[in-house]
């Protein structure tokens, strides 16, 4: 655990960054509730096709 929070701590060395990135933006939050709105709307779509051929 204690390593853990050193690395987080310390991101800015090489490994820490490649693994927890640098910083995190409002834009990040509000690309990935894009990206989730859009596979969860082509799962409903593809479930929709897929009800149709059944029948």
């Amino acid at each position: 655990m204690k390593r853990l929070m050193k690395m987080i701590e310390n991101s800015s060395n090489m490994m820490g960054a490649l693994i927890l990135g640098k910083g995190f933006l409002l834009v990040d939050l509000i690309r990935y509730t894009v990206g989730i709105g859009l596979a969860a709307g082509m799962d409903k779509v593809m479930m929709m096709l897929n009800l149709r051929k059944q029948n």
